[in-house]
Order: structure tokens, then C-alpha cells, then sequence
């Protein structure tokens, strides 16, 4: 499997790797500067490793080999400017023994926002290394390309106000994972260290990530106080990220640990609140956690059981699809056991790294990051809707969230239209290069990213089935005016999927007693409602959220028409004992309310049928109910109602409404008068 792991910008974002020497460089051989050198790149340290580069290229300045591994290692702690510089000299000097110094030639321009010479240089890194050798990199100029073109886009509308936080919460190293509490309170993590800090590995120990607190003061966030439980910070340990269950029961996070080889592993444990108090970190199972790969960066969705719960989870385990992927399982609350992870799929994960998701369960919306993906530049904040490997293709939330530069952590207020992410664009403090480390950022919207659909599921009195069964029903009135409202409709939501135009269900809604409902969803993709209730036909209603300023939007889009199926029982329809013979009231009945009702509705075809009880024979019941049934068509035939609209069925004691016993066995009487009856029945029209 492909991995861009050697190509792409690996950023440990939950630690920051803090150098540690204890001989100074310029004393040591050059074969022990190339084995310091690989050493620290094997544990990811990239400031100690360029240390040992920075030394071998003064002393071999035109090894074009060295200077590529500086080169790159500028790249990956994010010195731009120096990385450009030198990938430009190196490919101009190389003569194209490295043209992939092209590609990062042109990638440095573009995260710089120099796009116009990223476009030229991506376009002629294709036109001329379009070999097997450079495959991954020929896709990934692909994507720059499409991501320019992203950038040109002038046509959305910008929702977000950014804002760089104080100083009391960013400082010069990072800061990440930011944890909305309330809307005045959230948790981040920081080192907490002001400057930079050269450790000596033989007295003294590396600063460790930790949990800080932060409020709102006079509209104004002030960080750097001490977390409550659950937020516990490990001594020794690096900690971050972090996810409350959808009950609060339960808080899962991210702590750094060495493995056997003695390198740092992300792992994930939980904690829960057992009779008001929160219990200690539990490190979770073996399923989840591996001890040479990474488990981190949780976030918690729900399913359709009350007692499951979904924990996304960033792994860089085997059988992804890229680097660092997004994995879920699932936690049974019951037997409190998880299932071994499943990849999220491949709408939501590429052939790159996915990172640092976050889950809005009440509206299905995943957020995340990813360089994989068509983007402004590095790493990006996509939205995707759905629910465990199921998902509608992701989406770029644009700018100003997004920049050239890496965005993380995008999460956002459940109740109000704020939240925060981090970035390393020029803004973010510093402590070597203006786009070395990552600050919190927060941000304000003009509108919601969500939509409240609302619809009201109405019958109105012009239709066939209801005006008849009005006037049926009511013969000493006319139908009045009003709505028939239809309650106890399901209705469901779905979202459609323009890779393969299907509709996925997401959620579904009961009407009131008013026909009514309502959806909150996420703008800017294609939905469409269906509604099932017996009686009655619907149309879908297919539709788009792009919904600019608007929060909420009434759709009367779902026709309704009855389902001719549904029959009136005619219950001023009587015979005489035992009889065929309508008594005097049932033929005043027809006179003046069925046939007028027949002349008015000229078009229909309708069936009388008749019903008896269970008393006496069988066959005798069948026939009598066809005499019955007849009996009511010749009267509405003599009064000039063609033959051809009306016919008469008799169901004999078939069909019966009630149960004519009681559990005793004794005769129900009342239930068998229930059974005895004449039925009216839309069939159809003319044709």
C-alpha cells in the first residue's frame, strides 16, 4: 500500500518534539553526524536531526544529497522560506538527478500563497516526471492543482470570523485539542513553555503536554488554569485530545507512552463517573490499542441503539488507507466490551493522513483533517456526513477556516454558532520560523452551519377521498374548510450521495398532531424526504440546503393524495331482519347523500360491499350480503348513476371488523353488530 509517510509533512500533533543533545555537533566525525543525523529522523525529531544536517552541510556544501535531507527537513518543521530556497537550488544545480525537489519547490510556493508559481512549477513537475518513480508525488500535484483552483474561487460566501487567541493560551510551542465545555469554559493542551528550551538528556527531563483550563473574561478567553476531573494530566506522561460520550458517563483522551522499542506511541484511555466521582484512567483493551502503532485523537457518535456508542479514533495501524486514517468501534454499555476497529472507509480517508475529527452526533456531521484531499494547502478542514463507514464524499469548509498553511481541530459550539481549530498560518506565535508551531484559534459565524427544515403534512379538503368521507360521514352538513392533518407519519430524511447517486437515510421524524416535522441539517448538499403512512400516497421531496442567512427554511414540497384503498363505512345503511330490504332511513340516506355525492364526483368508480356477521350458515351469509350490497346499487342505478361506476360485493362474514366472542366464549353482541355493515370504496376513475 501506498504511504506518503516519506513525502508529506508529518506533524506529531499532540507533542512537540523538544530537542535533547548532549555533545555539540561540531566536535563529532561526519559518519557520526549521519548516524545522530537518521537516528533522531527515526524517532521523528526533525530540530535534532537538521542540527546534525546543518553541520555535514557546512562541511560538504555542495553534496546535493545533504542538502536535500536539510532541505526536506526544513520542510517538515515548517521553515518554508529556507525549504524553498533550497530545493530551487537544488534542482537548478542537480540537473534532474532530483526532480523531486521540483515538486517541493512548488508545494513550498504554494503553502507560502505564492500560487501563481506553485501552478507553474506542479504543471511542469507533471509535464516532465510523469514516470512509475513518481507516482504518489504526480498525484499529489494533481490535487495542488485542483486546490489552486480552489483558492481562485470567489464565488462562497464567508461565514467564519477568526481570531488568534492571547497570550495566556498560546505561547511560542504548541497548543492543540481544544475541548468546548460550555459557552464560557473550554480545555486545551499545551508544553506551557514560553521559549525555547535545549535539554540536556543526562539531568533533565523532557516537558511533558498537559491539560490547561480556559474562560471567557470580559469577552475575553484567559488560559493556563488548572483542569477539573476528568481532564486528569499523567505525571511523566504527555497528555491531550479528549471525548465525552454523548451521556457524559464516560471521557476518553490520548496519552503518550514508549513502547518496547523505545519509541512514543499514542494510546487511548477512558475514564468514568461512577456515582458522582470520576474513577482512574483506564488504558483501553488490546483491540484498540497497539503497541507499535498510534491510537489517539477520539471523538464519540451514537448509533441507532440507545445502548451502543461509536469511538472514531486516528490510528496509523495496518490495513488503512494512507498514513494516519480514521477508525471507529464499537462500545456496548451493557457488556462494556468495544469491537475491534473498522476503518471509517473511503469517503472520509485517503491515501494521506486524516486527523483530529470531530463528530457533531445530533446532526451526523463529521469534521476532520486531511492532506489527502483537495485542499488550500497542507492540511485542511473537511466536513462529511454520516455515520460509521458510511458517508456522503467530504467536503472543504474554505476560507477563512482554511488557509495555504495546516489546519487542525476543528470543533465547533453545540450551542452556538462559535468554536475553535489551530493553525501554523504567519499569525500563530513563534519560537524559530513564523509557521513552525500551532495556536488556537477561535472563531465566530455569521449564520449556522446547520439548517432547520420544517413541513407539515396536510390533506387538503379539495381532495377526493377526504371531501367524500366528509360528506358520507356528515350528511346533515356540507365539508367545511378545514385541513386534515396527517399525525403519526414517519418521514425520513436522507442525503444523497452524488458519487454513485444514492440516498442514504440519516434520520427520521414522527408528525405531531398538526402533520407537522422537522430536521436540523448541515448546508450545502442535496437531501431528499420520504413518508410512509397507511392511507395515503406521498411524493418524495427532493431539495437542496444552500440556504445563505436564513436559519430556518418550510418546505411544502410532499404531495399528498389518499390511498383509494381505505374504505367509508356507510353506517346510516340498515335492511331488515334477515333481509335484503332496506329499511325507509337508509333509502333517504342514499337519495340525498350518496347519489349527490356521485353526481358531484362524476369521474369516480366506486364498489358497494356488504358485511355480515358470524351467525348462521356460511354460505347463507356470503349470498345474503351480495342481495344486500346489490340492493344498495339498484337504488343508486335508478336514481341515474351509470351502472359502469358501481358495483356491488358481497364479503359474507370474511372480512369481519371485530372479534364476536368474548375469551370466555360468551356471544359479543355488540362486535357482531360492528361486523354487520355496507362499506363505500373508491376504485378509481374514468378513463
Amino acid at each position: 500500500m501506498m504511504k506518503f509517510k516519506n513525502i508529506l509533512l508529518l506533524i506529531v500533533l499532540m507533542f512537540f518534539s523538544t530537542t535533547i543533545f548532549a555533545q555539540n555537533p561540531a566536535t563529532l566525525k561526519n559518519w557520526e553526524l549521519k548516524q545522530y543525523a537518521k537516528n533522531a529522523m527515526l524517532k521523528n525529531d526533525y530540530v535534532m536531526s537538521l542540527l546534525f544536517y546543518n553541520e555535514l552541510l557546512l562541511r560538504k556544501p555542495n553534496n546535493s544529497k545533504i542538502k536535500y535531507q536539510v532541505a526536506l527537513l526544513n520542510f517538515k518543521i515548517r521553515d518554508y522560506e529556507k525549504s524553498r530556497d533550497l530545493f530551487l537550488d537544488i534542482y537548478n544545480k542537480s540537473n534532474n538527478k532530483h526532480s523531486e525537489a521540483l515538486y517541493f519547490y512548488a508545494e513550498n510556493s504554494r503553502i507560502l500563497g505564492d500560487y501563481s508559481t506553485a501552478e507553474i512549477y506542479f504543471t511542469n513537475f507533471i509535464d516532465n516526471c510523469n514516470d512509475k518513480k513518481h507516482v504518489e508525488l504526480l498525484h499529489l500535484s494533481e490535487l495542488a492543482l485542483q486546490g489552486i483552483g480552489l483558492s481562485k474561487d470567489t464565488n462562497f460566501i464567508e461565514n467564519y470570523y477568526v481570531h488568534n487567541l492571547n497570550k495566556t493560551i498560546n505561547t511560542p510551542h504548541l497548543e492543540s485539542s481544544p475541548i468546548i465545555i460550555n459557552d464560557t469554559s473550554f480545555i486545551y493542551s499545551s508544553f506551557g513553555i514560553d521559549s525555547v528550551k535545549i535539554i540536556n538528556s543526562s539531568s533533565q527531563t523532557c516537558p511533558k503536554s498537559s491539560y490547561r483550563y480556559a474562560k471567557l473574561v470580559n469577552n475575553d478567553w484567559v488560559g493556563g488554569g488548572s483542569p477539573p476531573a476528568p481532564f486528569f494530566n499523567i505525571p511523566n506522561q504527555s497528555t491531550a485530545n479528549g471525548a465525552f460520550s454523548l451521556d457524559k458517563k464516560r471521557f476518553y483522551f490520548s496519552v503518550k507512552e514508549l513502547n518496547d522499542r523505545g519509541l512514543q506511541v499514542s494510546q487511548l484511555f477512558v475514564t468514568e463517573l461512577i456515582n458522582n466521582v470520576w474513577s482512574e484512567p483506564v488504558k483501553l483493551g488490546n483491540k484498540i490499542n497497539l503497541p507499535f502503532f498510534n491510537s489517539t485523537q477520539p471523538t464519540v457518535g451514537s448509533t441507532y441503539l440507545s445502548n451502543l456508542e461509536i469511538i472514531y479514533f486516528v490510528s496509523d495501524r495496518s490495513g488503512g488507507w494512507g498514513g494516519k486514517d480514521i477508525w471507529f468501534s464499537v462500545y456496548d454499555k451493557i457488556h462494556q466490551t468495544y469491537t475491534e476497529p473498522t476503518n471509517a472507509g473511503g469517503y472520509i480517508n485517503t491515501l494521506g493522513d486524516e486527523m483530529t475529527p470531530f463528530y457533531d452526533a445530533d446532526n451526523k456531521i463529521m469534521y476532520f483533517s486531511s492532506n489527502g484531499l483537495v485542499s488550500f494547502g497542507g492540511f485542511d478542514v473537511f466536513k462529511t456526513i454520516g455515520e460509521l463507514a458510511n458517508w456522503v464524499p467530504a467536503q472543504n469548509i474554505e476560507s477563512p477556516i482554511n488557509s495555504s498553511f495546516d489546519e487542525f481541530y476543528f470543533s465547533i459550539n453545540k450551542n452556538e454558532p462559535k468554536g475553535f481549530f489551530i493553525s501554523n498560518r504567519t499569525e500563530a506565535l513563534d519560537w524559530g520560523n513564523e509557521n513552525c508551531c500551532f495556536d488556537i484559534f477561535s472563531f465566530d459565524m455569521q449564520y449556522s452551519n446547520n439548517l432547520i427544515i420544517t413541513g407539515q403534512l396536510v390533506v387538503p379538503d379539495a381532495t377526493v377521498f377526504n371531501s367524500i368521507n366528509k360528506l358520507l360521514t356528515n350528511s346533515d352538513s356540507i365539508a367545511d374548510s378545514s385541513n386534515l392533518y396527517i399525525e403519526n407519519a414517519i418521514v425520513d430524511l436522507k442525503i444523497h450521495n452524488i458519487v454513485d447517486s444514492s440516498y442514504v437515510t440519516l434520520f427520521s421524524d414522527t408528525t405531531d398532531n398538526n402533520g407537522r416535522f422537522s430536521f436540523t441539517i448541515s448546508r450545502g448538499y442535496d437531501f431528499s424526504m420520504t413518508v410512509n403512512s397507511q392511507g395515503y400516497s406521498f411524493s418524495s421531496c427532493n431539495f437542496s440546503s444552500d440556504y445563505d442567512f436564513q436559519d430556518t427554511v418550510n418546505l411544502d414540497c410532499i404531495n399528498v393524495e389518499p390511498n383509494f384503498d381505505k374504505n367509508i363505512v356507510l353506517e346510516n345503511i340498515l335492511f331488515e331482519f334477515n333481509s335484503a330490504t332496506l329499511t325507509e332511513s337508509s333509502v333517504a340516506y342514499i337519495d340525498s347523500v350518496i347519489v349527490p355525492v356521485l353526481m358531484l364526483y362524476n369521474e369516480i368508480i366506486v364498489e358497494i360491499g356488504a358485511h355480515t356477521d358470524k351467525v348462521g350458515d356460511t354460505d347463507y351469509n356470503l349470498q345474503l350480503s351480495q342481495d344486500r350490497a346489490q340492493a344498495v346499487v339498484d337504488r343508486i342505478v335508478a336514481a341515474g348513476i351509470p351502472v359502469s361506476r358501481i358495483m356491488a360485493k358481497g364479503y359474507g362474514e370474511t372480512k369481519p371488523r371485530m372479534c364476536e366472542t368474548f375469551a370466555d366464549g360468551s356471544d359479543n353482541a355488540s362486535s357482531r353488530q360492528q361486523n354487520r355493515r355496507v362499506e363505500f370504496k373508491i376504485l378509481g376513475f374514468i378513463q
